[in-house]
C-alpha cells in the first residue's frame, strides 16, 4: 500500500509539473537529479542520467503517459525488461484499452514479453530475417514516444539515450501508419511499402520530418541537412559504420565546418568498418564515451538549428535492414537541448 501511495504522489507531481511546462514556449523542467525535460506544448524531450541515481527517471513519465491512456497504445520495441511499465500496460489492457506489441522475434522468449502475452496482450513478431529495431509508442492516436531508448533498465539505468514525446495527431498518424504495415499486414525490412502520410508536419512553430528505415530512404534525407551545414555538426553515435554519411560530415569538415562528436568506446572495438578512425584522420574532435553503460544516442545535430534523432544507427543495416525511425527536427530549441545532453557526455 505505501508504495502505490508514493507511486500516485509522484504521478501526480508528475502531471503538475507538465501542466506547468505547457505554459511557455520553450520551458525546461527538471525530474530529477541529472534528468532533463524541454516543453514547447507539443514536444518534450527526455535524456537519461546513468550512473547519478539508482533508478530510472523515465519512468514516471511513461507510466503517466500509459496510464491516461483511455483508447490505444501500440508500441513497436526492439526490447522491454521494465516491471513497472509491464504492469501497467497489463493494468490498461485490463480496463480497455487496446494494447499492442511489435517486438523483435529475438526477444520474445524473454521474461516481460512472455508476461505481457501470458496476460492477453497482443504480440507481434518479426521475420527471423530481420531486425525490428524501432522504439516507439503511440497513445489514443494523438501522441508518440520515440528516440533511442529501449523500454529496459539498462537503457535507462546504465545508458546514455533520448526519448521524444510528440503530441500531434499528424505525426501520430504517420507512426500509426508504420505500426499498422507491421502489426496487421506483417510487412518488415523491404517488404515494407513507402507510405507514410506526412513526411512534413507543422509542430507548433517547429517544422518536423518523419522518415522509417528501410523504405523511406532516411541515409538521402540525412544526407540533404548534413551537406547544408554551413556552421556545425555534432555528432552522438552508438555506432558509425556508413561511409557515405561520414564523407558528407568530413566534407564539411573540410569546408571550414566545424565538428565535434563522442561515439560508443565498446562499438568503435566491435564494429567492422567504424568511421572513427577516419573522422580522427580528417582532424576531427570526435572522442570515446568512458562510462561502463552505452553511449546509445543515434544523433546529429547541425548549425545549432536542426536534430536528427531515433532509433537509426548511422549503418548499412539501419538504412537496408532494419525497421527504425527517424524524426529532423528543425528547432535551435530542441537543438539546445541536445546539445546541453552532448556537454554532459564530452565532459565525463
Amino acid at each position: 500500500m505505501k508504495n502505490k501511495v508514493q507511486r500516485l504522489i509522484v504521478l501526480s507531481l508528475f502531471v503538475l509539473m507538465t501542466a506547468c511546462a505547457s505554459l511557455n514556449a520553450e520551458q525546461a523542467i527538471d525530474l530529477s537529479p541529472g534528468s532533463s525535460t524541454a516543453s514547447n506544448a507539443d514536444m518534450q524531450y527526455y535524456f537519461t542520467s546513468p550512473n547519478r541515481q539508482n533508478h530510472c527517471e523515465l519512468t514516471v513519465p511513461l507510466l503517466s503517459a500509459i496510464d491516461r491512456a483511455q483508447h490505444s497504445i501500440d508500441l513497436a520495441l526492439y526490447n522491454i525488461n521494465m516491471e513497472d511499465i509491464a504492469d501497467a500496460l497489463i493494468i490498461a489492457n485490463q480496463r480497455g484499452v487496446a494494447v499492442r506489441i511489435v517486438l523483435d522475434d529475438n526477444k520474445q522468449d524473454n521474461k516481460i514479453p512472455q508476461k505481457l502475452a501470458d496476460a492477453g496482450i497482443s504480440m507481434v513478431y518479426d521475420p527471423d530475417k530481420s531486425t525490428m529495431h524501432n522504439k516507439f509508442m503511440i497513445i489514443d492516436g494523438q501522441q508518440v514516444w520515440m528516440g533511442s531508448m529501449n523500454f529496459t533498465e539498462s537503457g535507462c539505468e546504465d545508458d546514455y539515450n533520448n526519448m521524444l514525446r510528440v503530441s500531434n495527431e499528424r505525426i501520430a498518424n504517420n507512426y500509426a501508419a508504420e505500426f499498422a504495415e507491421m502489426y496487421e499486414e506483417y510487412s518488415f525490412s523491404a517488404d515494407s511499402p513507402s507510405n507514410t502520410p506526412y513526411t512534413r508536419v507543422q509542430v507548433g512553430d517547429v517544422l518536423v520530418e518523419t522518415y522509417f528505415s528501410p523504405d523511406d530512404g532516411v541515409r538521402n534525407a540525412m544526407l540533404d541537412v548534413i551537406e547544408q551545414a554551413t556552421d556545425s555538426i555534432i555528432i552522438m553515435a552508438y555506432s558509425f559504420t556508413s561511409d557515405k554519411l561520414a564523407d558528407a560530415i568530413i566534407e564539411r569538415a573540410e569546408s571550414g565546418v566545424q565538428v565535434l562528436g563522442v561515439m560508443d568506446a565498446d562499438q568503435i572495438k566491435s564494429n567492422t568498418g567504424s568511421e572513427y578512425e577516419d573522422f580522427l584522420r580528417a582532424g576531427i574532435d570526435i572522442k570515446q564515451d568512458n562510462i561502463d553503460g552505452q553511449m546509445h544516442h543515434k544523433v546529429i545535430i547541425i548549425d545549432e538549428q536542426i536534430v536528427i534523432t531515433g532509433s537509426y544507427n548511422f549503418s548499412a543495416n539501419a538504412e537496408k535492414r532494419n525497421d527504425e525511425n527517424v524524426l529532423i527536427i528543425h528547432s535551435s530549441g530542441a537543438a539546445q537541448q541536445f546539445l546541453n545532453a552532448f556537454e554532459t557526455i564530452k565532459t565525463k
